[in-house]
């Protein structure tokens, strides 16, 4: 039989549903958007070479004679624990760090271009967004600076807006793109992606594999390191390593080469008594448990990103908000778990 309080809790769903701000439907943000980033001319073969470089702050060594060679055509992801020195390095070989000894070689008429967080803040807040890239393009016609924000998602009178009340994203954006006016052969990018919805950074990475330059770069996003870097230069101990492959690579010859050592952990003697043990073993099967749940987000992800780059969904817009909201959800995790991994 139907209760009151059936009815009851109905209405009251209503009334709920219509308090909810309605959301409308996006025009422009679900479109196939391409970026077309100007291309640099050819370089020398040496884009850029650290030589003996030695870094301090003050008693803290971060490089001790450190050797690095950047090529034509290489795009480096930089890893390593934090602290290590991977914004230090990527500081030195964009100019606005010095080096302790040693030096920082810049090859013959090779342009470069630095992004990180901290230029967000450099942006103008009383430019528009089409003033801020007038300024760092000139000799652009109105319609070429339109199409080239229209590739950042910027459309219509949004060209129109002060950077004083773009929100953290749309700063991001901006700044990414007065940073990519200009063709450079070597791009020093810091957390590129941070701030960007998932289409921005899905239009970016595009571009990024796309370019024919030089790429040096520090990112948490795991996806974008391996779509966009075909090296990674591990940052520690006072100087680095070269690997010969994207993320997944280095990962693998990690574990690998972990495998390979079974004497080292013979070594260890359980002096230290039970807990520490079990302290151990705990850590251990955390650690394992994140490396699969990092392939389970993976793929997950890889899932919901195909649904927003499907052409059959770009009116479907509850779909397309429900994949992007699910990505968010699961890239703040797997973010999560890589730094809890790291203090590990």
């Amino acid at each position: 039989r139907y209760k009151n309080t059936k009815a009851t809790q109905v209405q009251s769903r209503v009334k709920m549903l219509e308090k909810i701000e309605k959301i409308e439907e996006p025009t422009e943000d679900n479109r196939t958007i391409n970026l077309m980033l100007p291309q640099p001319s050819r370089p020398p073969l040496n884009v850029a070479s650290c030589r003996n470089v030695t870094k301090h702050y003050g008693d803290i060594e971060v490089f001790n004679n450190m050797d690095l060679e950047i090529e034509r055509g290489q795009k480096f992801g930089l890893v390593g624990h934090n602290g290590a020195g991977k914004s230090t390095l990527l500081k030195m070989l964009a100019g606005v760090e010095p080096v302790t000894s040693g030096a920082v070689r810049i090859g013959s008429h090779v342009d470069r271009a630095y992004y990180a967080q901290h230029q967000l803040e450099t942006l103008d807040p009383e430019n528009t967004v089409f003033e801020s890239i007038q300024k760092v393009s000139p000799g652009w016609s109105e319609t070429e600076m339109r199409t080239y924000l229209g590739s950042f998602m910027f459309t219509g009178n949004e060209i129109e807006k002060f950077v004083k009340i773009l929100s953290g994203g749309e700063k991001a954006r901006v700044a990414m793109a007065r940073m990519l006016v200009k063709p450079s052969h070597l791009l020093l990018l810091d957390e590129p992606t941070n701030h960007m919805d998932i289409l921005t950074r899905n239009v970016v990475e595009t571009a990024l594999k796309q370019f024919t330059g030089s790429i040096v770069c520090i990112s948490h996003d795991r996806h974008f390191l391996n779509n966009v870097t075909n090296l990674t230069c591990e940052v520690g101990g006072g100087g680095i390593r070269m690997f010969e492959g994207n993320y997944d690579y280095y990962t693998w010859k990690k574990e690998s080469e972990s495998s390979n050592k079974p004497e080292n952990k013979k070594q260890r003697t359980p002096s230290k008594g039970k807990l520490d043990y079990q302290e151990r073993k705990k850590i251990q099967n955390r650690l394992s448990w994140i490396k699969r749940r990092f392939k389970s987000i993976e793929k997950e992800l890889e899932k919901h990103r195909a649904v927003t780059l499907n052409p059959e969904n770009v009116d479907d817009y509850e779909k397309l908000q429900k994949a992007m909201e699910t990505m968010t959800v699961l890239e703040a995790e797997y973010l999560g778990l890589m730094e809890e991994q790291e203090s590990l």
